[in-house]
């Protein structure tokens, strides 16, 4: 309704009108969708502000928006931060704020909430529904990568250079995006005990990606990645914390074995259709309730088809 937008605009006017209230909004706003809260204290070490202080003079307004405690400083509304930042926000401050509170929470990642404020911020999927709508918002996710890379905050995390490969696949730049994932699993090596089933599935969807754009006609040059990404998936499987990754990025396969299953040497056949089979019959054991949820029944259809 235009008439509401408007007086929810001028209603907002004085916080929009200072830099540090409306960083502080903007900020808020954008940690809210992602249904986390921080500290002042947090806030005050990005904005260079006090936000108690800088609020003070719109005290029932800021009232109506925020809700403060003496551990949390949060905006009340997460649907309404997102109209927010959709109607009234620039780009260039989202990716601003993007880039500010990510770095800042990278600094506190020694706290879980924190660490996963910062995954929150940097992931692909979470950025595309921020920024969508917003013009060339690709561009600016790429921009906002870019920015981030060369901190070294943020330059050891695995996680930062898989959601860097998923936007790079969207493209589709899939050299740079199999670069990234291969930078993620170097990073991962350097931690002792991260689980790489997220870099995994990725890697494994990278790679069908690949294979179905290279010409008919030749041969399968990843093959090998991908029989080795089929028996991470099929392990996956078994894993109730993990299957889910599992199932969503098995919906390439079909296509994939439609178009270059000619391409493949008859070892290369077995070989799949070996490992096809496995995950089909782990598919077929999964719990009823997670096979309604997922659709995982539609999905070993199709497997059991590349199969055949």
């Amino acid at each position: 309704n235009q008439a509401i937008r408007e007086r929810v605009r001028v209603a907002l006017t004085p916080l929009f009108e200072k830099r540090a209230t409306r960083r502080i909004l903007i900020m808020t706003m954008l940690i809210a969708t992602q249904q986390g809260a921080v500290g002042a204290a947090f806030i005050r070490s990005v904005v260079g502000e006090d936000p108690f202080a800088a609020l003070k003079p719109l005290e029932d307004l800021s009232n109506e928006i925020f809700e403060v405690s003496a551990d949390n400083f949060r905006a009340r509304s997460a649907v309404f931060s997102s109209f927010v930042l959709n109607d009234f926000i620039e780009p260039d401050e989202i990716a601003d704020a993007v880039v500010d509170v990510t770095l800042a929470a990278a600094k506190r990642r020694t706290e879980r909430p924190y660490r996963v404020l910062m995954s929150n911020m940097m992931a692909y999927g979470s950025l595309r529904r921020t920024l969508h709508g917003k013009g060339e918002f690709h561009s600016i996710i790429i921009g906002i990568y870019e920015r981030l890379r060369y901190d070294e905050r943020i330059n050891g995390e695995p996680l930062f250079w898989l959601q860097y490969a998923i936007a790079m696949a969207e493209l589709p730049k899939l050299d740079i995006a199999d670069e990234f994932i291969q930078t993620a699993y170097r990073k991962a090596e350097k931690l002792p005990g991260f689980q790489t089933y997220q870099i995994d599935t990725q890697a494994f969807r990278i790679a069908l990606m690949r294979a179905r754009m290279e010409p008919r006609g030749r041969e399968v040059f990843n093959i090998e990645r991908i029989l080795s990404g089929l028996e991470r998936i099929e392990t996956m499987l078994t894993d109730s914390s993990h299957r889910t990754y599992a199932v969503r990025v098995l919906d390439g396969v079909q296509a994939f074995v439609a178009e270059r299953h000619d391409d493949l040497a008859a070892s290369e056949r077995i070989a799949l259709q070996f490992w096809l089979l496995k995950i089909v019959k782990s598919l077929a054991t999964l719990p009823d309730d997670f096979k309604a949820m997922t659709d995982s029944e539609a999905v070993r259809a199709q497997i059991d088809a590349a199969a055949a």
